[in-house]
């Protein structure tokens, strides 16, 4: 067909402003949250209220002839009033689908059709026709229905008709200009028009895989690409200053297939751009002239409206370290072990007063490691959680980055008022729009850091602090999330500041409806991923954030909006990359949203969308919101009083009319199968039975509109959770559901039982910040915008925020009839009490998740073969939920072995308001016991839980969560050998904190997270379960474990294994470090060798070689040590090939090549320091810290461990192979409040003592004891974990503390028997020590004599818990009792005979006083202070409190003689 053009002979008509009545605008109701602020100035043509064609009875048809002839242009006659076609332009009802066709709803028949075009904008109608085009084309209607691509990319157009597009016809160019397209009946009178939506042409011609934004080349030079396909011109604006209203330098860019782009000098960098964008604009019917950012900005001006031209890559926007970050992450072996914690950044530290005030609300607070929040932080990730889980931080509008123009309240005013009072809310309303506080749901550019989060927002500084914020998180423990937002953006239109992809290329990045407005059912600007550049756009800013800030999982709000594609294409190019390419390990990022299905995009009407149960089987996760529903009452947007599972169902009534007693029993248990199912991971296929007694799988459980209740495939599919940032918190909507009757400590345990029953149901445990402190809002129902006084965040624990005001007016003013009367109520408020105790509940619950792998399994399979529930059916207790989860043992074959503590864990969940009992032959003869965790539990109410093994049966308390658990009988050593062929990714975590002495055996299993075996893995990989093997090829490991009594390290001196692939290389080497002589150096060799053969036997595997490396000091004698090979080939159990060697050398420096060990063990060697530390001048007659050390002191040694600690584990770093594992047992002591504490009982105290004993015997001169300190330390645990975090290079897989009393047995309470621990630890002491002692001493001191002493102290403080004292009258003749007020282990008889006379005396005396002065049968009680009876009658333990008091005087005795 040829193109007819057509001359412009008639004046044009601009629809301007004014030409054309406006429809009026119509706010519609929104079912879902709204937490945006719209100014009218955002809302263009797109959002008015118009009639929508969408769903017509029938096709418009048009009667005409069919001979007129495309060749000679015809006449229009409007055959309806001209009013009917003015509106037509404002409208886009035809799309133009591929290169050759336009689809439209209309038929028309024998008539015609034309396509329009102006150049100018011109298109218009008139009395006469249209007028102002350019040209026009013909186009034929084609019979049929449109191709199936079309349909399966435009599904809400199936049923248009197609018209063929001429292919001569220049597409690209066409689409610059203002188009329509008319229909014409057989007569030529005009029947319809509308103008068009291009985005399938678009996609189609213009789909561009190149480069796009600033990109830095070496050579120093940048260059500019913008994708903008329909744009007329665009020019670049370079500004040299943020504030500069005229440009420096004005550039036009070339255009080569709708990518616009220009070459610029490296002088550039560092300054600040916009695009000149010319373009036509369907919102405004103009072609216009529009000023925009660069949608792939990385930086902006103060005030967001330039681009600042920045490269990421340069070392200046670093922070130190940053390179190596990727190998400092915390550990994630498996998404399952994924926990999350969801925090505003803002919210965090606005009211910290431990933080700077410059620095609080910001991305530096994060860095502060000794604030409120940061601690707070800390003790979350000790316990276990892994995520945390940041509200948008990306530019967001609503919020301007320069702080000076914020307006604020005076909070004192605030305090002052009644917590029911409406004036608060008032207040904030006034300023919420120009206030520094916004949950950020209103992105305007993706890719750049929020800049009124940062110190300045303009310039780098806002990305070199979210980069700081970032590293300090990774350092605490925790993973970092964003959350992102693609769904919609803030502002559209030419005009809008806040404005972007709109300006650009309009009409594309926004979704429309069939009358080509802007879908609003998001809230606000729904945009289009089903469009290839906005798929590519997310995409490529996801890549941003993890390649240039390292981020590690991403949570997408509203995900059901975006297209699956987009999700599952955004996995995987996330998942390609790579650390030795990239710099990072995609492998490791975990993805998750919200999968709700509604709007234009439910069930799938723009394409397969990222809902629930579209996503089964991508391993993304999305949201659970049965388990909430059901465990909470009603839903967000039902009535605020609906009670569910915890809050009162059936079981204590609200008040609120739930309707018949039958009907509450179904409805109880109706959500009791939605929890149990929820416990299992949501999983679509698991079999449970459900309250009618039926075996269904999980979607066979449906909700009230027949929807299934379950959907995942694996159970990291699914984020578990009650509450998050929208909807009331946790603790307001107990306290709106629960009857106001009962007590703020009944809400706290209600609270402590919801989030028990997140954390310990399989999947992904999701929290909203502030749950685990009882955080409260004042009941405000959507706090987008209630600024900080509403959002307040408290970690000082003295406040929960409760009762600081009725919540604003706009969401929550239908709901103050409910609210006022509770919070006007004092005993709503939770004391400062309620908040640690449930902060401390919490911290338990986490660790009890992470004390066993069988709460965090990674299969489907997993969890259907070992998750049961209990209590089910028809005749079960309502409001009790009894899950059992079961691991591999002795009779249970089906299943494997992955626990190596617990074979069997009961959890009771008793959300009644009274004490619950329940009876199961399946829980009988189980030896079930309380976890430690709750053992040791500060809630005294759990542990009034009672167990019953004949009867199989539980009480638990009311709104009570018990854990219950049954541990192995058997070696760990056994368990490890079988786990190697059963396990490869299982992620154990033992804690043994038994810490009720004095000091404790600490014993950390840490390996390289650079080069963990879970930084190599794949996605599908980590999702890889218990039941599957994996073909690794990097080197098993091994661990060596602990265990109390029988199974404890100290009797058995096992390694045991953990190893995380199965394939050994031909040769492993192995290096004990700081080794000891004597058969000890060869025990843990052995042990190494042997499990490596044993697995292989079973395996059918030929063992490797081994090269065992044995390391000490130059002048150690190798030669002693390898005398004993003879007793190293006797512990082996098969003839592997093994090779020793020694390697002399301090291990405070390198010892072996680059990347050369498998394995590093060391025995209470890393104890020891390099030095002994400066500024010990004061430490006079000790030779380390005690009670009376000065805190300088302290600090010494701990900066020299530090030092020390730290250049060890840089060099085995290095050493190390990729995935190598490294066990070290150190002397530690406990964590206590004063850490000068030294107990009178540590080894080196003695030693001191013992040293002193000496001076005064004359034996060995003061100075020279003065001169003497040991080079040691003996760190805690915390202090521990702090330096292998702060140096990054290790990750800890386990740390267990193991209770030592120097000296001490529970066995040996015999007098007879008093004696010989002390030799025991005298003949350990001696072997550490004696080298030290002689090289300082010489033949100063007699070493025997020396540690004759040190064993008589430890024998005394071997009976020290079994001691009474004797206060005595102090005797006559005590003249060689020097420096000693009372007797002592080393004084002569003669003293004690002394005393014992002495008292004699007296007590005869006062006896025969009382005689004389009592009447006959008086009597007379006596109390005193005695002692035991020993063999030894001078016994004195060391810890007598007047041997103490002669030792403090001594001190202040040898401080005089030193001055």
């Amino acid at each position: 067909m040829a193109l007819t053009l057509l001359t412009l002979t008639t004046s044009v008509h601009l629809l301007d402003s004014t030409s054309v009545a406006r429809p009026r605008i119509s706010a519609g109701d929104l079912s879902l949250r709204s937490r945006f602020r719209r100014p009218s100035s955002s809302i263009s043509r797109f959002q008015l209220g118009f009639p929508s064609t969408t769903h017509r009875s029938e096709s418009l048809r048009c009667l005409c002839s069919s001979s007129s002839s495309a060749a000679s242009p015809m006449q229009f006659e409007v055959s309806t009033p001209n009013s009917q076609f003015l509106d037509s332009l404002l409208y886009s009802r035809a799309y133009w689908v591929t290169e050759g066709v336009i689809a439209w709803n209309v038929d028309v028949g024998e008539g015609s059709c034309y396509l329009y075009a102006s150049r100018v904008a011109g298109l218009s109608f008139s009395e006469d026709g249209i007028d102002g085009f350019d040209f026009r084309v013909k186009l034929e209607a084609e019979s049929g229905s449109l191709h199936t691509n079309v349909v399966e990319k435009f599904p809400h157009i199936g049923n248009y008709k197609p018209f063929k597009v001429p292919s001569d016809l220049e597409v690209k160019d066409l689409v610059k200009s203002q188009l329509a397209i008319v229909c014409f009946d057989a007569e030529g009178r005009l029947i319809e028009g509308t103008g068009l939506q291009l985005p399938g042409v678009l996609d189609e011609l213009f789909s561009y895989d190149g480069p796009l934004g600033a990109n830095f080349t070496p050579g120093g030079g940048v260059s500019l690409h913008l994708w903008a396909p329909t744009a007329q011109e665009v020019t670049l604006c370079i500004y040299k200053n943020p504030l500069d209203k005229s440009p420096m330098e004005t550039c036009p860019l070339e255009e080569v297939n709708g990518v616009w782009s220009i070459q610029g000098p490296s002088s550039w960098e560092g300054c600040y751009y916009v695009y000149k964008v010319s373009v036509y604009h369907p919102s405004t019917l103009k072609v216009e002239t529009c000023y925009a950012n660069d949608p792939y900005a990385r930086g902006l001006s103060a005030d967001a409206s330039k681009t600042y031209l920045v490269n990421l890559d340069s070392d200046d926007l670093k922070p130190e370290g940053w390179e190596k970050l990727a190998d400092k992450k915390p550990c994630l072996r498996s998404y399952s072990d994924i926990s999350i914690y969801e925090l505003h950044v803002r919210d965090f530290s606005v009211y910290d007063e431990t933080v700077e005030p410059e620095h609080r609300g910001g991305y530096l607070a994060f860095t502060l490691k000794d604030c409120a929040g940061v601690k707070h932080l800390q003790k979350l990730a000790d316990a276990g959680l892994t995520h945390l889980h940041l509200l948008p931080t990306y530019q967001f509008g609503d919020v301007d980055d320069e702080k000076e123009t914020w307006k604020y309240i005076d909070t004192s005013v605030l305090e002052g008022l009644p917590p029911d009072s409406a004036e608060a809310q008032a207040r904030i309303t006034e300023i919420q729009n120009d206030d520094g506080f916004n949950w950020g749901y209103n992105p305007v550019l993706w890719g750049v850091p929020k800049g009124s989060y940062a110190s300045d927002p303009t310039g780098p500084c806002r990305i070199i602090e979210f980069r700081k914020m970032v590293q300090a998180l990774n350092h605490v423990g925790l993973n970092v999330v964003l959350d992102v937002v693609y769904n919609h953006l803030h502002a559209s239109g030419p005009h809008d500041k806040d404005s972007v992809l709109d300006k650009i290329v309009p009409g594309y990045y926004l979704r429309r409806n069939n009358d080509g407005f802007i879908e609003n059912s998001t809230c606000v600007n729904n945009t289009a991923s089903e469009h290839y550049m906005v798929d590519r756009l997310i995409r490529d800013d996801l890549l941003n954030w993890v390649v240039n800030y390292k981020v590690d999982g991403f949570r997408f709000d509203l995900m059901g909006h975006i297209m699956k594609d987009t999700m599952v294409n955004a996995k995987s190019a996330i998942g390609n990359l790579r650390k030795e390419t990239d710099g990072v390990d995609g492998s490791r990022i975990y993805i998750y949203g919200e999968g709700w299905n509604f709007g234009e995009v439910a069930n799938n009407g723009r394409g397969v969308n990222a809902s629930q149960f579209n996503l089964t089987g991508t391993g993304i996760g999305s949201f659970n919101d049965r388990i909430r529903d059901a465990t909470l009452g009603g839903s967000p947007f039902g009535h605020p009083l609906k009670q569910g599972f915890i809050t009162g169902l059936l079981l204590q009534h609200n008040g609120h009319d739930h309707g018949s007693e039958a009907t509450q029993q179904l409805m109880l248990s109706t959500a009791k199968d939605h929890i149990q199912i929820g416990m299992a991971a949501n999983l679509k296929d698991y079999v449970l039975t459900n309250h009618e007694g039926k075996e269904v799988k999980g979607s066979e459980i449906l909700m009230h509109d027949a929807t299934p209740v379950a959907y995942a495939s694996e159970p990291t599919e699914t984020i578990n959770y009650v509450s998050a940032h929208d909807n009331e918190t946790l603790f307001d909507i107990i306290s709106l559901k629960t009857p106001m009757e009962i007590s703020v400590d009944e809400r706290c345990r209600i609270n402590h039982l919801a989030s028990s029953m997140i954390s310990l149901s399989q999947g992904i445990p999701f929290f909203h910040a502030g749950d685990e402190i009882l955080r409260s809002k004042s009941l405000d129902r959507d706090s987008y915008n209630s600024g900080d006084w509403f959002n307040r965040l408290d970690f000082s624990y003295n406040s929960n925020n409760w009762g600081v005001g009725l919540p604003p007016k706009g969401k929550n003013e239908h709901s103050w009839p409910l609210i006022k009367p509770r919070l006007h109520d004092p005993s709503f408020k939770p004391q400062s009490s309620h908040i640690v105790a449930t902060l401390n509940s919490f911290l338990d619950l986490l660790r009890i998740r992470y004390s066993s792998p069988l709460f965090r399994l990674d299969t489907a399979k997993a969890i259907q073969d070992r998750v049961r529930f209990h209590n089910t059916g028809p005749s079960s207790v309502p409001g009790a939920i009894i899950m059992s989860i079961e691991d591999g043992h002795k009779g249970i074959t089906s299943v494997s072995q992955i626990d190596p503590v617990y074979s069997f864990i009961v959890v009771i969940f008793n959300a009644r308001p009274s004490e619950f009992s329940f009876f199961s032959p399946a829980l009988k003869d189980r030896n079930l016991e309380l976890h430690p965790v709750q053992v040791k539990s500060g809630d005294e109410i759990v542990r009034k839980s009672v167990y019953d093994a004949f009867s199989g049966g539980f009480t638990v308390p009311a709104r009570t969560t018990t854990v219950a658990r049954n541990e192995f009988k058997i070696h760990p050593f056994d368990f490890f050998l079988k786990v190697l062929l059963t396990n490869s990714s299982s992620h154990y975590t033992i804690v043994y904190a038994n810490l009720t002495y004095m000091y404790a055996f600490i014993h950390v299993f840490v390996y390289t997270c650079n080069r963990c075996r879970c930084d190599e893995q794949s996605g599908n990989e980590m999702n890889k379960g218990d039941e599957e093997s994996s073909n690794y090829t990097d080197v098993s490991i091994l661990s060596m474990r602990g265990g109390d009594g029988h199974n404890s390290y100290a009797t058995n001196s096992l390694l045991q294994k953990w190893v995380t692939n199965l394939d050994f290389p031909k040769c492993i080497k192995v290096a004990d470090l700081g080794c000891s002589s004597g058969q000890n150096t060869f025990l843990a060799m052995s042990e190494i060798v042997n499990t490596i053969n044993a697995l292989c036997q079973e395996r059918n595997q030929i063992p490797p070689e081994i090269d065992c490396c044995l390391n000490d000091l130059p002048g150690n004698d190798f030669n002693t040590t390898f005398k004993f090979i003879s007793f190293f080939n006797e512990k082996l159990t098969s003839n592997t090939l093994c090779f020793v060697s020694g390697v002399p050398g301090s291990f405070h420096s390198r010892l072996f090549p680059s990347k050369s060990l498998h394995f590093i063990h060391s025995n209470c060697s890393v104890n020891y320091l390099s030095k002994v530390p400066e500024g010990l001048e004061k430490n006079k007659m000790s030779v380390y810290i005690t009670s009376s050390s000065p805190l300088s002191e302290y600090k010494a040694y701990l900066n020299q461990f530090q030092k020390d600690f730290t250049t060890f584990l840089r060099m085995r770093s290095e050493e190390m192979v990729s995935n190598g594992r490294m066990v070290i047992t150190l002397l530690g002591r406990n964590a206590i409040d004063d850490p000068l504490y030294r107990d009178c009982c540590h080894h080196l105290t003695l030693l001191s003592d013992s040293l002193r004993d000496l001076v005064f015997e004359g034996l060995v001169s003061a100075s020279k004891v003065i001169s003497f300190n040991m080079p040691l330390y003996d760190p805690t645990d915390e202090e521990l974990k702090e330096i292998i975090r702060n140096e990054g290079t290790f990750q800890i897989n386990d740390l267990e503390t193991h209770a030592f009393d120097l000296g001490h047995s529970k066995e040996e309470n015999r007098e007879s028997c008093r004696a010989k621990p002390g030799e025991k630890e005298a003949n350990c002491i001696r072997a550490a020590f004696e080298m030290m002692l002689v090289a300082h001493f010489g033949d100063a001191i007699n070493i025997d004599t020396l540690f004759a002493k040190y064993a008589h102290h430890v024998s005394q403080h071997a009976s020290c818990m079994r001691k009474t004292s004797v206060i005595l009258v102090v005797p006559d003749r005590l003249e060689k009792n020097k420096m000693s007020v009372y007797i002592t282990g080393s004084s002569p008889i003669s003293e004690h005979k002394a005393y014992l006379n002495q008292f004699q005396t007296d007590f005869t005396t006062f006896l025969r006083m009382r005689s004389e002065e009592m009447v006959c049968n008086g009597c007379m009680v006596l109390t005193l202070l005695g002692r035991k009876t020993h063999v030894d009658p001078l016994y004195r333990d060391c810890c007598h409190y007047w041997t103490l008091l002669s030792q403090s005087l001594s001190d202040l005795v040898f401080e005089v003689l030193n001055y």
